[in-house]
């Protein structure tokens, strides 16, 4: 599958339209995709089309105010990770405190050690009980660390990407609010590759079951095939609609 995504990769490339509107609207489908899916897997109903139109500015009624504000959180988090990688800076523990805290609206003044949870809560749907409070933040700094040093892939880019989600979630590092972040860390991870973000095919339903699946197997197949494919089908969309605008400029 990753040859099949490196290659329409190229085309994209090679095919991307000059004209400013189109890659505006990239950013634009890249960001309501990705909230889109975070959304699902937060148990969100949703449509597609209120989500898109909701990056756009406009207000929906099937969308709560809460969404609203992640949304805008995570638009600003975008802009802010665009900034970072078009400096080619590598992924660092103080970017992603910086994240968290943009997401949960919390000044950036907060020490870091702040932002991690103060509990051991059982989180159920994942048959999971996190490691103790007092190592999360010690932890965390190791799981960036390890993202680091394993560098990419080339035969199988996605692999440390997934981990890192994988492994965020299972140090459960911010409560209720941990799968926000670790997507926001994969976002980073997607865009450092080049990829457009995909519109994953996943509800909370299938997210939970994979996410118990891996707390108990550590396998992390299940989840880096859904992205494959859905990174694969994103890609295909974009290409035919790159040539498509090549065509009419």
């Amino acid at each position: 599958m990753i040859e099949l995504i490196e290659g329409k990769l190229k085309e994209l490339r090679d095919d991307f339209p000059k004209n400013p509107e189109f890659r505006t609207w990239m950013q634009q489908s890249d960001q309501w995709s990705w909230i889109y899916s975070i959304l699902k897997i937060r148990g969100e109903k949703v449509h597609k089309t209120a989500v898109a139109k909701m990056i756009q500015g406009s207000l929906s009624e099937e969308i709560s105010l809460h969404s609203y504000a992640m949304a805008d959180n995570f638009r600003n988090v975008y802009q802010d990770m665009v900034g970072y990688i078009s400096m080619s800076t590598d992924l660092e523990l103080k970017m992603v405190c910086r994240w968290t805290k943009m997401l949960l609206r919390m000044d950036q003044d907060v020490p870091d050690s702040e932002i991690f949870r103060k509990n051991r809560n059982v989180v159920y749907e994942w048959d999971l009980i996190p490691e103790a409070e007092e190592n999360v933040p010690a932890r965390f700094t190791e799981l960036i660390k390890e993202y680091k040093l394993a560098g990419i892939d080339k035969k199988d880019p996605l692999k440390r990407a997934v981990r890192l989600h994988m492994e965020i979630n299972r140090l459960y590092p911010f409560g209720d609010e941990t799968t926000l972040i670790s997507m926001a860390v994969l976002m980073f991870s997607l865009l450092e590759l080049g990829y457009p973000l995909p519109q994953l095919s996943l509800d909370d339903r299938e997210y939970n079951k994979i996410m118990a699946e891996y707390i108990e197997n550590g396998s992390i197949e299940t989840f880096k095939d859904v992205l494959e494919k859905s990174i694969y089908n994103r890609l295909d969309a974009v290409v035919n609609l790159a040539k498509q605008a090549v065509e009419q400029f």
